[in-house]
């Protein structure tokens, strides 16, 4: 089996500010402790990675670098776990997605890879079956 490259690249970050309005208003949603997960479904498989987007409220956490060190812990976890969402034929029909932080306390890494991998094992199952 080929080995991967685990990145996350520029083109895998969702910066466009059309498409974020589009995800808020439109988005479908899934929830695994302790994530909300937003995305735009597409009709034909994807050759490329969704674009993704992580949210870390400034109400809840008051202080930038306990939000910085989140939105960091998070992007890592999904970095490790987005080959779940890879298909036979490419990856899932996701346009883009959004990780939105909904614990009102910091948690430790751990935590958050298991959320994103019951969130990515639950879109998989929802678009595979």
């Amino acid at each position: 089996m080929e080995q991967e490259k685990l990145t996350f690249s520029k083109e895998e970050k969702l910066c466009s500010e059309i498409l974020i309005e589009k995800l808020f208003k439109e988005g479908k949603n899934e929830f695994v402790y302790p994530f909300k997960f937003l995305y735009l479904e597409k009709n034909e498989i994807n050759e490329k990675l969704p674009q993704i987007l992580v949210v870390v409220s400034k109400k809840t956490f008051k202080k930038a670098v306990d939000r910085n060190v989140l939105k960091r812990r998070i992007r890592e976890g999904y970095r490790l776990k987005k080959y779940m969402l890879k298909t036979e034929t490419g990856f899932v029909p996701i346009l883009c997605g959004a990780f939105i932080l909904i614990a009102k306390e910091k948690i430790d890494f751990k935590t958050i890879q298991n959320g994103i991998k019951q969130i990515l094992k639950k879109i998989k199952t929802k678009f595979i079956s």
